[in-house]
C-alpha cells in the first residue's frame, strides 16, 4: 500500500480491502421523534442516498450503540418523550432493516447492584459480551452475550479505587469505552481537568484500580474526548473535540501507560472540521469518523497508514448544508 503526499503537506491513502462493507449513521431528536440507523455502503462517498434504514423507538433517545462479532446491533437510550429517565439496552438481531422489533432487551433495575442511570458508551467483547459505562452511576457493567430482560451483570466494576468519577457538581465525566482483543477494558475519564484512559484487566470485578492509567492531554491541550477504539494490532485510537481547530485522533501503542508518547496523530485538513462525534476501525484498520464539518455532517474514511494532516479516502456528507442530530457510528 502506497501512502501519497500533496504538495501542501497534506496525505491520503486509499482504504485497505478487506474491510467493513456497510456503515450505520444514528440520528436521535426526541423533539421531532427521529431515532434511525441510515444505512450505506462503506465506500459511498459524496452526497448520496441511504441504502436503508433502522428504525427505532420514536419516543427515545439513542446515545450509545454497539455492534458484536455476530453483527447484533446494541442501542442505549436515555429518558422519552413523555420525560421519563434513566436507561435501557436494546438489542436488534444482524441485518435488521425497517421498522424492525429488538429481539432482546437489557435492564438492571432495583437488583442490588448500580441500575442503570445514564448509559453513555457500550462495547462488545470477542465472546459476544455486552459492556455498558453508566456514566450516572460511575460503573461498568459486563452482560452475558444473551442477556435479555431485569438481569443482573456476570460482573460490575464500580468504587472509588476505579477512578469512574462524577465532577463535584455531580457532572458525569466517564463518557467513552472499548474492549480490546484480550479483553482488557478502556474507559475514559476527565480529572481534575485532564484526561485518562483506564485501563482494567479482563476480570475485573467490583472496587478495583485500573492496572493502567493512560494520560490523553492531546499534545498539551485539554481537550473533551468523544470516542475511543482498538485497531488489529491492539493499539488505542482517542478522539478528542476542539472548538475552532481541526479535529484529531492519537494512537498509542498497545499496553501505554502513564504519560504515553503517542505513535501517531491523525487530523482533519479543515480548521471548520473540529468534533469527532464517534469513529470505529474495522478488522484490517481502516478508519471511520464521524465528524462535523463546515459542509454538514460527514462520515470520513482513512486507510491505514494515514497519518498528520490527512486526506479522507472517501467523505460521505449525511447532513448537507444543516446541523442535525447525528451522533452514532458503526460499521462492519
Amino acid at each position: 500500500m502506497s501512502l501519497t503526499t500533496s504538495g501542501s503537506g497534506q496525505s491520503t491513502n486509499p482504504l485497505a480491502p478487506g474491510g467493513a462493507t456497510a456503515v450505520y449513521v444514528g440520528q436521535a431528536d426526541p423533539q421531532t421523534q427521529t431515532n434511525d440507523f441510515l444505512i450505506f455502503p462503506a465506500t459511498a462517498n459524496g452526497t448520496v442516498s441511504a441504502t436503508s434504514s433502522l428504525v427505532l423507538d420514536p419516543q427515545a433517545f439513542t446515545y450509545s450503540s454497539a455492534l458484536d462479532p455476530t453483527g447484533n446491533i446494541y442501542v442505549a437510550t436515555i429518558g422519552t418523550a413523555s420525560g421519563l429517565g434513566g436507561s435501557t439496552v436494546y438489542v436488534y438481531p444482524a441485518g435488521s432493516t425497517g421498522a424492525a422489533s429488538p429481539g432482546r432487551t437489557i435492564t438492571n433495575n432495583g437488583l442490588g447492584l448500580a441500575s442503570f442511570v445514564f448509559v453513555t458508551a457500550l462495547a462488545t467483547d470477542s465472546a459476544g459480551q455486552l459492556y455498558v459505562l453508566d456514566g450516572g452511576n460511575c460503573s461498568i457493567s459486563v452482560f452475558a452475550a444473551t442477556a435479555s430482560g431485569n438481569v443482573l451483570p456476570v460482573r460490575q466494576i464500580s468504587g472509588p479505587l476505579t477512578q469512574l468519577t462524577t465532577t463535584p457538581t455531580g457532572g458525569v465525566t466517564a463518557v467513552a469505552l472499548a474492549v480490546d482483543q484480550a479483553g482488557y477494558v478502556y474507559a475514559s475519564v476527565e480529572i481534575n481537568t485532564t484526561w485518562y484512559v483506564e485501563v482494567y484487566s479482563p476480570t475485573a470485578n467490583g472496587n478495583v484500580a485500573p492496572v493502567r492509567t493512560i494520560e490523553v492531554t492531546n499534545g498539551g491541550t485539554a481537550s473533551d474526548i468523544s470516542a475511543l477504539a482498538i485497531d488489529p494490532n491492539g493499539n488505542l485510537y482517542v478522539a478528542y473535540e476542539h472548538s475552532g481547530s481541526p479535529w484529531t485522533i492519537t494512537e498509542f501503542a498497545s499496553g501505554a501507560n502513564g504519560a504515553a508518547t503517542p505513535i501517531k496523530v491523525i487530523s482533519s485538513t479543515t480548521t471548520n472540521d473540529s468534533f469527532v462525534l464517534d469513529f470505529q476501525i474495522d478488522s484490517v484498520g481502516n478508519l471511520y469518523a464521524l465528524v462535523d464539518t463546515s459542509s454538514g455532517e460527514a462520515v470520513q474514511s482513512f486507510g491505514p497508514s494515514a497519518s498528520g494532516e490527512a486526506t479522507p479516502a472517501t467523505e460521505l456528507i449525511v447532513t448537507p448544508g444543516s446541523d442535525t442530530s447525528f451522533g452514532q457510528l458503526l460499521v462492519r
